[in-house]
């Protein structure tokens, strides 16, 4: 069996990763996945049940569950455009499964839900309260992930905010955590944070899942003491925006100037739309769900950004390099890419196929910041 076949008990699928090629050594499901599927091969679950799944990474779960239409409740653009592969990959129908994004609360009552645990217990717990009004105590509510990645406080959640909680054993390094609906609890839905940028009259606002929740992470907080002069940009675009905050801080200082907020996320999306709205800027705004500049159209004259290093749990820069080559796809002849980054992470050969002149623009102990111009992709 390729790593690309996930055989169950519901059937033989072929999967694999949005961004997959032959070098990758990513997967479209693991081991959480598969017992969650055993799970409901062997629970018999009646063909008229209306199933959830959640975080499904990369619709392995809800392709080999197509039987009951199931919908798919996630965060990530990536995930969304992943199983739309996936089903196709299978001769599956585009509506075999309806997408729900987590902005958006899932519709009705459901009789199973199977979840993969997030990254963060600020989602998890976002997630958790948000279900309680779509089960009801006969519900199978199931979730499956990583012994590694587990954490004690994330199977606490469980119990405080669904219900009687227990676990499994430990099998091929996951586990399952099964939850019973308790009507009698009533947790709240956490608010969302809020926090300065520093010298500056604006204010930020997280909601779950998004980066840096308590306070501006550093390198955001240095990118924007050495904040590029963009004064003459008619539109610039904050990619991977997160709540906003440098296409915010640039909107305050350029009022002139359209904003765009890019990111996958699409809770990230609603705190920077959120964001934007707590400041009362005055720009011409838009904000888009997209893989990277996948789904972006148009031309701008500055990015910025702020690249991830690590999908999920793992670590890598095939996401910076996917930003990178949207950029200059993007960008106007004349327009700037900056950027803020790690020290030890060299994106320059990562830059330098994409732009004509990549320069080092200033940096201290910790981060770097990069300016690149002269896009050759345009």
């Amino acid at each position: 069996m390729s790593d690309s076949t996930l055989q169950t008990a519901l059937g033989t699928f072929e999967l694999l990763p949005l961004h997959w090629h032959p070098r990758s050594p990513l997967r479209a499901w693991n081991a959480a996945d598969e017992l969650l599927l055993e799970q409901v091969a062997g629970n018999a679950l009646p063909p008229t049940a209306r199933v959830l799944v959640v975080n499904d990474q990369s619709g392995a779960l809800a392709v080999a569950l197509h039987g009951w239409q199931p919908h798919s409740w996630n965060d990530h653009v990536t995930s969304q455009l992943a199983l739309a592969q996936n089903l196709a990959r299978n001769q599956l129908p585009p509506d075999a499964v309806r997408f729900i994004p987590a902005d958006t609360a899932p519709d009705g009552t459901y009789d199973a839900v199977l979840l993969q645990l997030p990254k963060t217990l600020s989602l998890l717990e976002y997630q958790l309260v948000t279900l309680r009004a779509h089960v009801h105590p006969q519900t199978q509510i199931v979730a499956g992930g990583m012994v590694k990645h587990m954490s004690s406080s994330m199977i606490e959640l469980f119990g405080q905010l669904i219900g009687s909680t227990r676990t499994s054993l430990a099998q091929k390094k996951a586990r399952l955590v099964f939850a019973t609906f308790d009507p009698a609890l009533a947790p709240t839905l956490p608010t969302p944070t809020r926090y300065p940028i520093p010298g500056t009259p604006l204010q930020l606002l997280n909601h779950a899942n998004v980066f840096s929740q308590q306070k501006l992470d550093i390198g955001t907080r240095f990118l924007l003491e050495n904040f590029p002069d963009l004064n003459s940009a008619n539109s610039i675009l904050d990619l991977g925006c997160g709540n906003g905050a440098l296409g915010i801080f640039a909107g305050w200082k350029f009022p002139q100037s359209a904003l765009h907020f890019v990111d996958d996320a699409f809770l990230a999306l609603r705190s920077a739309r959120e964001s934007f709205a707590l400041n009362g800027l005055s720009n011409a705004v838009h904000f888009h769900a997209s893989d990277a500049l996948e789904q972006f159209s148009g031309t701008v004259d500055a990015v910025l950004c702020n690249p991830p290093f690590h999908e999920g749990n793992r670590m890598h820069t095939e996401i910076a390099a996917r930003m990178f080559r949207g950029a200059a796809r993007h960008l106007s002849s004349h327009g700037t890419l900056t950027i803020v980054a790690n020290r030890h992470l060299d994106y320059r050969p990562l830059l330098q196929p994409n732009f004509r002149q990549v320069k080092l623009l200033t940096g201290n102990s910790k981060f770097v910041i990069l300016g690149a111009s002269g896009p050759k992709a345009r």
